[in-house]
């Protein structure tokens, strides 16, 4: 049984339509034999163009055609409507004319490479990024993340699905575009967008955070004094919700406080990092319905600090996090999930080693180029 797991812009302009870190994963037999993205084969960097590439690459590793692939699993983003899905579906089937095509959901898949890949028999599945499908439920808004409870003999079963939506002011939840607002205000103070012409690129946005996770750090957070951005509900019954401020609102506060008191970048890096890590850690101990262990998908899980904070503080007695945590784990995702569904995957090593391999001449020829040796 060859699956093959897409991830990738279908039709149009990949940055137009915020579509990033493309690329193909294929197994063979329930094993793991090749993942790759997009940007190491394009150079370019965050590419999230279809495929064409990887797919290619993927295929000549494991040594088979076209024809070959029994499933392929494609994973939606926020532009791939159910109309869209047709579309997409319809090609695949052209281009793969032997293979069955499974529609994946975004979030799914980030649960599925981090479950699946963990040293778990059970486990809660916390997803969470910038903006993933659009949700079936409300159709005008789109998922920002999951959370689910994973079993290894059963499944994984979706307790909660996050929303974005706004209400007035105020309601915006999507914690992964907070984090991700308030970083580029915090790299614009340090000139970081000077010289770029395209201010709204991918290879920007998608390494925003990370450097102001880095920069929180040399901060500190009590410098500020803005009421909090980001606010966890919980009535002791049912789930906890989080409700954050709108990106106008936390812009405007964030006005009014400088004008009273400059505010230093690396004060508001530690600021937005102590929100996002205060409301994780609160939202979670308010969970009832969870398992000892967790694992963790999209980009947030990259918050290496947040994560570190729910073992600190007893929340979780283990987490997992896929390297592959963001958008470019989402084809491994899609077809680990597809083998999963089989009867199971053969065990998995290495896991953040699995892209393309390269042979000593070839490492020795880039070194030469790059240094003109």
């Amino acid at each position: 049984m060859n699956i093959l797991g897409l991830y990738g812009w279908f039709g149009g302009n990949c940055i137009e339509g915020w579509v990033h870190d493309a690329g193909a994963s294929l197994f063979k037999d329930g094993k793991h034999v090749s993942s790759i993205s997009e940007e190491r084969l394009s150079r370019l960097k965050h590419d999230g163009e279809y495929p064409y590439k990887s797919i290619k690459y993927t295929l000549s590793e494991g040594g088979i055609k076209d024809s070959d692939i029994d499933i392929v699993s494609y994973v939606r983003n926020m532009h791939t409507f159910e109309s869209r899905a047709i579309e997409v579906r319809d090609y695949l089937e052209l281009e793969f004319p032997n293979a069955k095509i499974l529609i994946v959901d975004h979030h799914l898949s980030h649960a599925a490479a981090s479950f699946y890949t963990s040293p778990f028999s059970e486990s809660s599945i916390y997803t969470q990024d910038g903006g993933g499908n659009r949700s079936k439920s409300v159709p005008e808004s789109f998922n920002t993340g999951t959370y689910s409870i994973g079993y290894k003999n059963y499944g994984i079963e979706l307790l909660l699905d996050f929303i974005n939506g706004y209400s007035d002011t105020t309601g915006f939840f999507n914690l992964g575009q907070v984090y991700n607002n308030v970083s580029v205000a915090v790299l614009k103070r340090i000139g970081a967008y000077d010289n770029l012409e395209d201010t709204n690129h991918p290879s920007f946005l998608e390494s925003s955070a990370g450097k102001v996770m880095g920069l929180a750090a040399y901060g500190d957070y009590r410098n500020i004094d803005i009421p909090n951005i980001i606010r966890v509900e919980y009535d002791g019954f049912n789930f906890p919700t989080i409700t954050s401020d709108s990106p106008l609102l936390i812009d405007s506060k964030l006005r009014a406080a400088e004008a009273i008191k400059p505010i230093r970048a690396e004060d508001l890096a530690s600021w937005i990092q102590n929100q996002y890590r205060n409301s994780v850690v609160e939202y979670f101990r308010a969970i009832k319905t969870k398992e000892k262990s967790l694992c963790m998908g999209g980009g947030c899980a990259l918050n290496v600090l947040t994560n570190r904070a729910l073992l600190d503080e007893g929340v979780f007695e283990s987490v997992h996090v896929f390297p592959g945590a963001n958008d470019m784990g989402l084809a491994f995702g899609g077809a680990i999930y597809a083998a999963e569904k089989l009867g199971g995957t053969a065990p998995l090593e290495n896991l953040a080693f699995l892209g393309r391999e390269y042979t000593d001449t070839e490492i020795e020829e880039a070194i030469h180029e790059t240094f003109k040796m």
